[in-house]
């Protein structure tokens, strides 16, 4: 009756280690989808608001003379405000989601040219990030700086 009970119970443990095995598995699969379907809704997100401009003839013509150093009236200069401001803030959404550990450092650095643009790739985007910074966290604005300054030396 011993054996019986001994080996009855070590079936029993086989199976609990066994359905944790499985557990295990199943979370890091779960996790491993989740992160994939975070990244998507990021990038999304941040293309969606790149391509903005493409569907408001306004809005683009606005962007296209920030992008050019082209003088704006008031309104315009408004506009492209809050579209910068908008844009960089899905960005410091995916650096929050990076510093998480739901993204990844090559889904983060795949904005890098955008995120430029909006911050030191023209007179209007320096002058607006120098106004607007303050808004975002420590972590974009140092993000921000870093980026900046590697441009700079990738440019001399």
């Amino acid at each position: 009756m011993k054996n019986v009970s001994a080996w009855m119970e070590a079936a029993a443990n086989i199976g609990v280690l066994a359905g944790i095995i499985f557990l295990t598995i199943e979370v890091s699969q779960n996790t491993i989808a989740t992160k994939s379907e975070a990244s998507l809704a990021i990038k999304v997100a941040i293309a969606d608001s790149i391509a903005e401009p493409t569907t408001n003839p306004k809005l683009f013509d606005t962007v296209y003379k920030t992008y050019r150093d082209e003088e704006l009236d008031p309104k315009e200069n408004l506009l492209a405000s809050f579209f910068y401001h908008s844009v960089l803030t899905k960005m410091e959404a995916a650096l929050q989601q990076y510093e998480l550990g739901v993204l990844d450092e090559n889904v983060l650095e795949s904005f890098d040219s955008e995120l430029f643009m909006l911050t030191g790739g023209s007179s209007f985007s320096r002058q607006n990030w120098n106004e607007q910074k303050d808004s975002f966290s420590p972590e974009l604005r140092q993000y921000v700086a870093e980026l900046i300054e590697k441009k700079r030396s990738e440019r001399q």
